[in-house]
């Protein structure tokens, strides 16, 4: 018996549908306390106060020495001033300044002497110091709560006395590669080789998830009842292919047996079969099989759930307007999705749309965007301003 889907939803409604039931899931935070050194790209959990003011003391700005800058108030280009032992502190870069010492002068300005140095202008007190302070005071709030962590940041954590922080933890995602016909390995005829987890959890781990692949589950329904079930500790469960209204797509009778089905089926192409759905209050998506619709609706709806869960910041992708090369024609239905090419003729962009079917990877990988296509339009004309 096959399957049929649900009343099909915008792409805006799936999203709005599946939000609205995650209330709970958004407002469980976990976090976990790392060492600065491995924080690039983490998530604050709460703001963060310098420990120690930097530098912590008055330091020495300059190589060369130290004096006091009353006693070098004679000194002139026609009549230099001999300093004498005692008189100064010889001083490198970094070194503390110390008392009764108030400035540095730069090895490049002494004149060696017999008994000393020649110097031939007075020395400003606290000229070529860095006060302490002067970088960052201790207790100053150097990083709010949800700041995402660069590499300069990490240099300013540890300059402020900070080894460990607090953090929100990854959210993790479980893939659940199914169907008979998927294998590991060298397939017969047939047989596919299982790629699409391969993609996802590269893009999870772009937008700040960890992920865990589970073996290839048959098309059986307690096989798959058992794989979901296992993956109740995940945060979020992507189960890829089964999502089709085909015999043996079972993705959306799982999800309704554990859980609650919200969305089967979207107005988008690629990616109409997608299944979005609530299980133990996580988000519990059914991805279709195909490579390209698997890449679209991951993208739509699975990675903006995943950035939100990981609290970083909405993804803006670059839009680029280039000129349409030929005509793309669509279906009314839906909104659709046009893998395209981008080119930069005599300053401009033209836009030259690739292979639409749904299983085409390699157009995928040689794409540089896509052209979306809004419902109830019959499509562009060549020559038209399009947005990519």
């Amino acid at each position: 018996m096959r399957n049929v889907y649900l009343s099909t939803k915008s792409l805006e409604e799936a999203r709005n549908l599946l939000d609205g039931a995650l209330n709970s899931f958004y407002k469980e935070k976990k976090t976990e306390t790392i060492a600065v050194r491995k924080a690039l790209g983490r998530v604050s959990a709460g703001p963060i106060f310098a420990r120690l003011s930097s530098p912590y003391f008055h330091s020495c700005a300059m190589d060369g020495i130290m004096v006091s800058s009353r006693t070098t108030l004679d000194a002139r280009k026609h009549r230099p001033l001999l300093l004498k032992e005692g008189d100064y502190l010889d001083c490198d870069t970094g070194d503390p300044l110390l008392a009764p010492y108030d400035s540095v002068i730069m090895a490049e300005d002494l004149v060696v002497a017999e008994e000393g140095f020649l110097i031939l202008e007075p020395a400003h007190a606290w000229e070529h110091v860095r006060p302490m302070g002067e970088d960052i005071i201790e207790k100053d709030l150097l990083f709010t709560v949800e700041h995402v962590f660069s590499p300069v940041d990490l240099s300013v954590l540890l300059a402020s006395g900070i080894e460990e922080i607090e953090v929100y933890k990854k959210p993790e995602i479980v893939f659940i590669p199914t169907g008979d016909e998927i294998i590991d390995g060298s397939p017969e005829k047939g047989q596919i080789i299982e790629s699409n987890t391969a993609m996802l959890e590269a893009l999870a781990k772009l937008n700040g998830g960890v992920s865990r692949r589970l073996s290839i589950a048959k098309d059986d329904k307690d096989t798959l009842l058992e794989a979901v079930k296992k993956s109740l500790d995940a945060d979020i469960i992507v189960m890829i292919a089964g999502s089709s209204a085909g015999r043996d797509d079972l993705t959306s009778t799982i999800c309704e047996e554990l859980g609650q089905l919200l969305v089967h089926g979207i107005d988008i192409k690629p990616g109409k079969p997608a299944v979005l759905g609530v299980v133990g209050d996580k988000p519990f998506i059914g991805l279709p099989g195909y490579p390209v619709s698997t890449h679209v609706v991951y993208e739509e709806l699975v990675v903006p759930i995943l950035r939100k869960k990981a609290h970083l910041p909405k993804e803006i992708k670059p839009v680029i307007t280039g000129t349409l090369t030929r005509r793309v024609t669509s279906s009314l239905s839906n909104q659709e999705y046009v893998r395209v090419r981008l080119g930069r003729v005599d300053g401009s962009y033209k836009v030259t749309p690739m292979d639409r079917g749904a299983g085409a990877s390699l157009s995928l990988a040689r794409s540089d965007g896509y052209l979306i296509v809004p419902r109830n339009s019959e499509g562009m004309l060549r020559g038209e301003e399009v947005e990519v």
